[in-house]
């Protein structure tokens, strides 16, 4: 599979600083397209996505078994991406520096159904080895990651969050999801990761730019501490 260029930015040590976005889509391909112009606004290396549309399952995109979580790379990334595997609402990668879990946990499963989701989740991590980061829409609240409120679902989640020494990146109390026409907001997006890779994780913000979706966009920059030994182009490979 043909490489794609990696051009990343340098970090204040030296290393590549590296955009990540994160967001949900609803499907929508206008909102797929316009990820297109903010990726390049942003200059982003990583993108992390619930629900594409259907485009967003095509071209470099790795997609879970059920087309409801995706990831790829762009040529901001330096180094490699390669898919790790598909399970039933995640999908995993390698870059050059961790392995990254793409999810998403649909609102509308019962929660017997979300806790065997999540089993099936922390067993693929358990047996991940090196730094990782989890992120996505675990529609899920819990005060861990800035939302008012604790759910079972949000309980459910900050208890696996502890069994695998994940720490919550999300910072502050922006709302993630927001729907005017109900007056309704919540925060129910996640980035999480082990402290190797926490600690390098900044800027974690939401982004106030439209999205075309009931999600905003999440921004966050990945900045390795120390210098890495090779810079290499980025390359996806899909296994």
């Amino acid at each position: 599979m043909p490489g794609v260029r990696g051009n990343a930015t340098a970090g204040p040590g030296g290393g590549p600083r590296v955009v990540i976005l994160q967001v949900n889509l609803n499907r929508n391909r206008a909102a797929q397209d316009l990820l297109t112009q903010t990726t390049a606004a942003q200059r982003a290396g990583i993108l992390i996505v619930s629900e594409p549309s259907g485009a967003g399952k095509q071209g470099s995109w790795l997609v879970d078994r059920w087309g409801d979580a995706a990831i790829t790379a762009t040529n901001n990334l330096p180094g490699t991406f390669t898919l790790e595997g598909r399970g039933e609402g995640f999908v995993w990668a390698r870059t050059s520096g961790f392995t990254i879990f793409s999810c998403y946990f649909s609102p509308n499963v019962a929660i017997s159904d979300f806790m065997a989701q999540l089993d099936d989740l922390e067993t693929i991590i358990r047996s991940t080895r090196g730094r990782i980061i989890v992120a996505g829409v675990f529609n899920a609240k819990s005060p861990s990651w800035g939302s008012s409120q604790l759910d079972k679902r949000g309980q459910a989640v900050a208890e696996l969050l502890a069994r695998l020494d994940l720490l919550p990146i999300n910072e502050g109390s922006a709302s993630t999801w927001q729907r005017a026409s109900l007056g309704s907001s919540s925060v129910i997006d996640l980035t999480a990761g082990t402290l190797g890779i926490a600690v390098e994780m900044t800027g974690w913000r939401v982004l106030e730019d439209e999205s075309l979706s009931d999600h905003r966009y999440i921004f966050m920059v990945w900045t390795p501490r120390t210098r890495p030994r090779a810079r290499t182009p980025c390359s996806i490979e899909k296994g």
